[in-house]
């Protein structure tokens, strides 16, 4: 180990330049057991110093002095402790002092300007920014409230970061939450009605029965709600429900204000005539216009089970007939065949069936 010349500060041997002074100290140092009291006291000044206890530096100086007053170093040391101490004043005091003894000493002459500049500073009220470590401590009390501000941030982003992870996490459930729960958007079946002639002894081709009757497998079809109305009332119809019928899809056409009803009888009539059809098509059509007043036509499809015919057991199309207001105004328990075949338009049986 060597000293600095300058500062008697403690020097690697491998080191040209004093970490204090920035003194070239090549060729000028002293091995430390050949120091003198004064160099002694200089150099446990200094430490002191840079260890943050700022008193017993100065305390150390004080007997320095008293040794050799017009020392420099011991003048420039002082003012590097009030530096330290945020008293820049006093530390330009004291550095005005180390030049006069020593005016050639650039880092004193350095220093006392930056000094002089905080001073300044500090009088007109700015805020003072020192070029030292911010880490370094004043004291032991001062080093423990900084690694304290420390902790309480670092523990303040720790929580922010959980937090904000937390937040996320649960923003993702939630959008997975709200799609899963989404209804699917279900479009609406067409159904191409036959073209038939009031020329009931012509034999059309069948029409393409609609894929969907009623309820579609695996959701609810999905109706405008003047249809749901309509269904509503057809379904809940006195008439409807003594007839056994059940209303299997209702449509409503605002283009040409015209109802389409599709039903069925509950259980195969014992005798299937067509008077048994057109009287329960009768029924189902005085019940729709019954239920609105905007409807100028309704047409029938009607439904029936044929399961010693068929083997599927399946519901068969046999009758598709349009059916005028007109119904409304005939007394269908009395009425004939012939007189609903008059008032019936645009026919068609399904010929395989054979009624």
């Amino acid at each position: 180990m060597k000293n600095c010349k300058n500062c008697n500060t403690p020097i690697k041997e491998d080191s040209n330049t004093c970490p204090n002074c920035g003194a070239n100290v090549s060729d000028t140092f002293e091995p430390l057991e050949e120091k003198t009291e004064l160099q002694k006291l200089l150099a446990e000044a200094n430490l002191a110093r840079m260890r943050g206890d700022l008193n017993g530096a100065i305390d150390l100086c004080t007997e320095a002095l008293e040794i050799e007053p017009q020392n420099a170093d011991v003048h420039s040391l002082l003012g590097d402790i009030y530096k330290a101490m945020d008293n820049p004043a006093e530390a330009a005091r004291w550095y005005q002092m180390a030049l006069d003894i020593n005016p050639d000493s650039k880092p004193d002459q350095a220093k006392l300007q930056e000094a002089l500049a905080l001073a300044s500073k500090k009088k007109m009220g700015e805020p003072v920014t020192s070029k030292g470590n911010w880490m370094q401590p004043i004291d032991k009390i001062d080093r423990a409230i900084r690694y304290f501000v420390l902790f309480c941030a670092a523990a303040v982003m720790v929580l922010l970061i959980i937090g904000l992870t937390i937040w996320v996490v649960h923003s993702q459930k939630e959008d997975k939450t709200m799609i899963n729960n989404q209804p699917a958007k279900t479009g609406e079946t067409i159904t191409k009605h036959p073209q038939s002639t009031q020329n009931t002894s012509s034999s059309p081709a069948p029409p393409i029965e609609s894929p969907v009757i009623g309820e579609p497998e695996g959701g609810t079809l999905i109706r405008p709600l003047v249809e749901q109305t309509l269904l509503s009332r057809l379904a809940t119809n006195p008439n409807i429900q003594q007839e056994r019928l059940v209303i299997e899809d209702v449509k409503f056409d605002p283009r040409t204000d015209k109802i389409e009803v599709t039903m069925r009888f509950s259980d195969r009539p014992t005798v299937l005539t067509r008077i048994v059809v057109r009287k329960a098509e009768a029924v189902a059509a005085t019940a729709a216009y019954e239920a609105s007043s905007e409807a100028k036509m309704v047409t029938i499809r009607t439904l029936v089970s044929m399961p010693g015919k068929y083997a599927s057991g399946e519901p068969k199309l046999v009758h598709i007939c349009d059916v005028p207001r007109s119904i409304t105004s005939v007394d269908i328990s009395k009425a004939d065949d012939a007189v609903l075949s008059r008032i019936f338009l645009n026919e068609w049986w399904d010929t395989e069936i054979g009624l």
